[in-house]
This record gives structure tokens, C-alpha cells and sequence, in this order.
């Protein structure tokens, strides 16, 4: 099954593309009007080698929150926008990153954040000089950066750089916001990304400098030779907002041999990329038996060319997403390990489109099912409130109904571990906490919840 499951990975991240596609001037979707709600986001946030980042300062909807030694964070009941939710998660020695989701009244949902380690380079502003990154060269003309009066800088210069995969298989996690973007007509656009890289370049001082818009400061940025076929001669020009989230137009890039070229305006996060119409798309993820899936990657992916839009399903499996509109498309998921465990053809969709629930099925000796009971001190069922789940370094939280819960999740291994049950019932805040060994199948526990 090695050679199936590495398939299925080489198509979620993009390696058998066909066909350069582009919206741009086909008049858009109709998007639905934003509103307010109050809402909760759960996550998580990792370095470069995929370990947990420690007091990392997370915030959304106006509240600030630090990851626990895990990396794991809640923003609880936060008012936030609900078709650009952004969060927010930075540390020192990082680039900040910004995640954009769309969210609903009352749902708990779900996020992974990573968090970029820029290489540095230094050099005399009033020299110029040509920097180098790992995926390709900033070239800044003599006294090409302004200070924060507007006069020119001519100091020390310290330029943080990264380079972004879109071909990566973790690209979903390090992009900022999800791939939406505005375009010159102000109309929301899906963005295939074919290189991205983020910038900030400061003085000695450690503010910010901008750029003096009559020396350009230019870029080139390799294209990843799995999109090579499909990158055209031409290409749109993208910088994040992290304001309201998503990507706007800034002009465009040319392709010169395997790199885009193009022209810089400020510090941030900039990509080229082409366009696509989006639809709003809700479906679920359960498995077999009906149980939730939570917490899981899921990419909708246009079957001709495999142009991808990313999110993850929230604590009841729920999914709400923008996908290609018109488009046959391929969905998807993936857990932490790279493990691929469905690839269904969906749509094509030219409206928003509830879906029915998607079938997840996990191999045995790579998952765990809790079909759980929570009992309060009289063995009376407690009709409302959460069960914490931990395991592998991980959090799940799990809603009470009428004395029952259940959730599937899935495990790299069969290995032996440590989960802990916190249950907590809503009003009283009476809470009990369970430790178990389990390892896969299915376990049943019986949590009894007294008054403190």
C-alpha cells in the first residue's frame, strides 16, 4: 500500500498538474454578506520541523491567548467576522503568521499554524546589494529604503527573508490567510499559488524601513519544477492583507527560465499566482459508523489540474469551505502523519451547495474511537458540556449530549499511549478528569462528573 498512499500524497500536493486555468474577467459569484458572531477557534502551532511551538501569543476576534508546551491554544466565544476570521500567531525569532477561516455562530473550529524561521542578511543600505534566500535573490538599489520620516535610510540594513513551497506537502499550514484574494474589480478570487516568500527589513534600530517606490526593489522566486508545465508567461502579483485576511492584487510578475520576476512595494507576504472563481461548499467528515471526524486537513482540488483550496473540519467534523466553482474536483483529507485517507470526485458546483456527509474510513491500527458516557453523582445523564481529549500532544474538545460522546481520531501508530478524558459540564463547571492507556480500536469509558 506504500506506493497507493504516496500517490495519493504526490496528488494532494499538486505533483500531476495538466492545465494552467484562469477566471480572470468571467464575472463572479455573488458572496455572501459578512456579519459578526461569536464563535471559538481551536489550533495548533509548529515550528519548521513540525514540533510544537511553546508560548507562542495567538490572538483573534480582539483576545489574546499563549499555545500550552504542546503548541495547542483556545480562543473561546470571541466575536469575529464569519467569512474572514483571522488569527493571528507570532514569537520571537519568527515570522508572524496569519490564518484566514471562514466560521460560524456558536461552532468550534478548528486551525494549524507554522510558524517561518527567516534566514538574515545584512548589508549598507546606501550601497545596495543583490540577497540571496533559499528560494531565490531580493536585489535592493543604492539608497532604495525610506525610515519612518520618509528620509533615506542609508545604515546597516537587516533583510529577513523565507521562501514558501506551494508545492509543499505542509503548505497548507505556512501560507498566510486561505488563498483567497480581491482583485483589481474588487471581487473575491481563489489564488493558485506557484511561489510565494515573505520580507520585512529593518534598520539598526529594529523598525521597520519601507522602500523608495522610484528605485524598485525587485525578486526572484523559483517556480517549483511540479508546476513548471502550468506557469504562465505572465502572472498575477499578490500581497496579504492580514487586516481583512486575504490576498490583494499588486501587478505582476514575468517568468524568466524556471523564476518569476517582479517588483516589491513593501514588507510582508507576496505570491504569484493565478485565478478561479469560488463557491461556498458544506459537507461533514464521519466515519463509517457516523462518528465525527475533527481536526483534519481536508483540500478541494480541481480534478484537471488539481488547484487546491485547504481547510479543516471543525470539533463536530462540520466543513464549510470555498472551493473551484464549475469545476469537477477531487477532495482530499490528510492527518499529521502524511497519512492520505480518501480521494472522492465531488461537484462540479456553480452555487453554494450543502453537501452530504463524506465517509472517512481509517485503517484499524491507525485510529481511535471513544464512544464515551458522562454520568453526574446521582448516575443521571449530564445533558450538556465538553470532554478535553489529550493524546499525542494533541487536543480535541468533544461536546456532551444528553450523557453521551464520541469521536474518531487518527494515530500514526498502534503504539501504546496515555490519553486523558476531561469532562466538564456546562453551568455547574463540575469537571472529572480520566486517564487511560489505549492504543486503537475502540474504547468505551463511563465518566462520573460529582459537584466540587
Amino acid at each position: 500500500m506504500h506506493w497507493l498512499r504516496l500517490s495519493l500524497l504526490l496528488l494532494f500536493t499538486f505533483t500531476s498538474c495538466k492545465k494552467y486555468m484562469s477566471y480572470e474577467g468571467v464575472p463572479p459569484i455573488q458572496e455572501e454578506p459578512s456579519q459578526t458572531v461569536t464563535t471559538s477557534i481551536q489550533g495548533r502551532i509548529l515550528n519548521g520541523q513540525r514540533q510544537p511551538v511553546a508560548d507562542a501569543g495567538v490572538t483573534g476576534g480582539g483576545r489574546t491567548v499563549t499555545t500550552d508546551a504542546d503548541g495547542n491554544f483556545l480562543l473561546e466565544n470571541i466575536s469575529i467576522n464569519n467569512n474572514a476570521a483571522v488569527v493571528t500567531a507570532s514569537k520571537s525569532g519568527y515570522f508572524t503568521s496569519y490564518r484566514t477561516l471562514i466560521v460560524r455562530e456558536s461552532n468550534l473550529h478548528y486551525t494549524q499554524l507554522e510558524l517561518l524561521h527567516p534566514g538574515q542578511n545584512t548589508y549598507n543600505a546606501g550601497d545596495g546589494s543583490v540577497i540571496t534566500f533559499s528560494g531565490g535573490t531580493l536585489s535592493f538599489p543604492p539608497s532604495s529604503l525610506l525610515s519612518a520620516d520618509k528620509s533615506t535610510y542609508s545604515g546597516i540594513t537587516f533583510v529577513q527573508s523565507s521562501y514558501i513551497d506551494p508545492s509543499d506537502n505542509t503548505f497548507a499550514d505556512q501560507m498566510p490567510g486561505d488563498l483567497r484574494g480581491i482583485d483589481d474589480n474588487k471581487q473575491q478570487t481563489g489564488i493558485r499559488a506557484f511561489c510565494m516568500l515573505a520580507l520585512e527589513v529593518k534598520g539598526e534600530d529594529g523598525n521597520l524601513l519601507s522602500f523608495d517606490g522610484t528605485k524598485p526593489v525587485t525578486f526572484r522566486a523559483k517556480i517549483p519544477s511540479a508546476l513548471g508545465q502550468d506557469a504562465p508567461a505572465e502572472i498575477p502579483l499578490w500581497l496579504f492583507d492580514p487586516a481583512s485576511g486575504k490576498w490583494t492584487r499588486k501587478g505582476s510578475a514575468q517568468k524568466q527560465g524556471t523564476d518569476y520576476t517582479g517588483t516589491l512595494t513593501q514588507n510582508g507576504y507576496w505570491a504569484c499566482g493565478t485565478t478561479f472563481q469560488l463557491v461556498t461548499l458544506n459537507t461533514s467528515l464521519v466515519t463509517p459508523a457516523g462518528a465525527p471526524v475533527p481536526n483534519l486537513l481536508t483540500a478541494f482540488m480541481i480534478k484537471i489540474g488539481l488547484v487546491p483550496m485547504y481547510c479543516y473540519s471543525d470539533s463536530a467534523g462540520r466543513i464549510t469551505a470555498k472551493v473551484p466553482a464549475d469545476a469537477l474536483l477531487l477532495s482530499g483529507v490528510m492527518d499529521r502523519c502524511n497519512n492520505v485517507f480518501l480521494l472522492k470526485e465531488l461537484g462540479p458546483y456553480g452555487a453554494k451547495t450543502q453537501e452530504p456527509p463524506i465517509t472517512v474510513t481509517f485503517p484499524d491500527n491507525r485510529s481511535l474511537t471513544i464512544n464515551g458516557t458522562v454520568l453526574n453523582c446521582n448516575n443521571a445523564p449530564v445533558n450538556r458540556g465538553n470532554v478535553i481529549l489529550s493524546i499525542d500532544g494533541l487536543k480535541y474538545i468533544i461536546p456532551i449530549n444528553l450523557g453521551y460522546f464520541r469521536i474518531t481520531v487518527p494515530r500514526c501508530d498502534d503504539a501504546s499511549t496515555t490519553a486523558s478524558l476531561t469532562a466538564i459540564e456546562s453551568g455547574t463547571l463540575s469537571q472529572s478528569v480520566t486517564t487511560i492507556n489505549v492504543s486503537s480500536g475502540t474504547i468505551t469509558p463511563a465518566i462520573i462528573i460529582c459537584p466540587q
